[in-house]
């Protein structure tokens, strides 16, 4: 709040000279005004400096959309968007009809939930099993899955 009070202080100084003087008024000019240091007034204009929100419209070409200016490529379309929400719902309830380790394996070697996608190798180094071992668990998850996805009458074109 103090550097509000001190920017409408240099503002209401810089009013003045200009009204009074009708010609620009210099930040030495202000500062003699208000009794402060010429850099006080300096860093006190710099917070003035105007901020635009992100959401607001740009003044840069009346002839171009805030689109075609800044295109977010990365976006899909709102119906994409919910059924990737919707999929993705769905795998996380498919997931949790798994033991905990069928789960933790195809979480990591596909990188599901937020976890970075793994090799064998590293997977089994962590849970202390073989190469062999976490393949395995990696192909009975995924046959569980299967039977899970096939007995919730789920087609692939239904998910895709």
């Amino acid at each position: 709040m103090h550097i509000v009070k001190e920017i409408n202080i240099v503002l209401r100084a810089m009013r003045h000279l200009e009204s009074a003087d009708k010609r620009d008024s210099t930040v030495e000019r202000i500062a003699a005004l208000i009794d402060w240091p010429v850099e006080d007034v300096r860093r006190t204009l710099s917070f003035n400096e105007h901020i635009a929100s992100l959401d607001a419209p740009l003044d840069i070409d009346p002839n171009h959309t805030i689109a075609e200016v800044i295109a977010d490529d990365g976006s899909g379309d709102p119906e994409s968007l919910l059924q990737s929400s919707e999929v993705g719902s769905l795998v996380d309830d498919w997931l949790a009809q798994l033991s905990e380790r069928q789960r933790s394996v195809l979480e990591r070697r596909y990188g599901l939930n937020r976890a970075d996608v793994e090799t064998l190798d590293v997977i089994a180094h962590d849970l202390g099993l073989t190469r062999e071992r976490v393949r395995q668990i990696q192909m009975e998850g995924l046959d569980r899955l299967r039977k899970i996805i096939k007995r919730g009458n789920i087609s692939r074109d239904s998910l895709l």
